[in-house]
């Protein structure tokens, strides 16, 4: 199996990674033609296309059979929420080897390309080459300045990255060993009645309980709520998905017990 580092996306320009996702938006299930999504998105003549398409699957928004390219369920969850919606949700679902690249930024405040490289060599080994190992950190650095966690500045091994107030706040959410978000309660929170108790010290918590996890946040700020609503709209979108599998599955079940005479 090859290393993960081998997987990660370069060369990726996000701009069109922003125009494929854009319009696989109105598609279904069965998606469309990669000729007719070249077309669409302006990019018949772009030699380096592929790898655009490749950071939608990186990320887990789309999937090729390289005739035809679709939407994954996470990416159709996405497709009617605003540009800042759907950035806060995608930050909050950053990929374990992004996530750990994204934590160095945050330890070093400010961190120069090269260094960024160094870290990855350090941790990873040097598996990639030279030239595909730097787009490998522009391509990470580009889509996390899109979303708002950094902003990068410069060109070259010079180039630097400085996490935002955004970003701060996404790495201070409480996650699992694999990079989800977790709620900040533990079992010893909660008697025999399953109820919550709230943190000590809080001045305004919120408390969202699922069947998975339960999200537990003390708002201090305008910028918690904008977290908060994209947890909610990934909550309402993940029950329509489910809404419609069941009807889908009903309607079939009832084909399938009266089969034409």
């Amino acid at each position: 199996m090859a290393d993960e580092s081998e997987k990660l996306p370069y060369h990726a320009e996000i701009a069109l990674f922003e125009k494929i996702l854009d319009d696989l938006k109105t598609t279904g299930n069965e998606g469309m033609n990669l000729d007719t999504l070249w077309a669409d998105v302006g990019a018949k003549q772009n030699n380096l296309r592929s790898f655009s398409l490749g950071l939608g699957k990186y990320l887990g928004l789309l999937d090729s059979d390289n005739k035809k390219v679709w939407l994954t369920n996470f990416g159709a969850t996405l497709r009617y929420m605003s540009k800042n919606d759907k950035n806060k949700k995608l930050a909050l679902e950053l990929p374990s080897r992004y996530l750990t690249m994204f934590k160095w930024v945050r330890d070093a405040k400010e961190i120069r390309s090269n260094d960024l490289k160094l870290k990855f060599i350090e941790n990873w080994g040097t598996g990639l080459s030279k030239g595909v190992l730097d787009r490998v950190i522009a391509t990470f650095l580009n889509y996390c300045q899109w979303l708002g966690l950094v902003d990068y500045l410069g060109r070259g091994n010079q180039a630097k990255a400085t996490i935002t107030n955004f970003g701060k706040q996404v790495l201070d959410l409480p996650r699992d060993e694999h990079g989800k978000i977790k709620s900040n309660q533990d079992d010893d929170n909660k008697n025999g009645n399953d109820e919550i108790k709230l943190p000590a010290n809080t001045t305004y918590p919120i408390i969202i309980k699922t069947n998975d996890r339960d999200f537990n946040w003390d708002i201090k700020s305008e910028s918690d709520w904008a977290v908060i609503d994209s947890v909610i709209t990934s909550l309402k979108e993940g029950w329509k998905t489910k809404q419609l599998e069941n009807s889908s599955n009903h309607i079939k079940g009832e084909k399938d017990s009266n089969p034409p005479t």
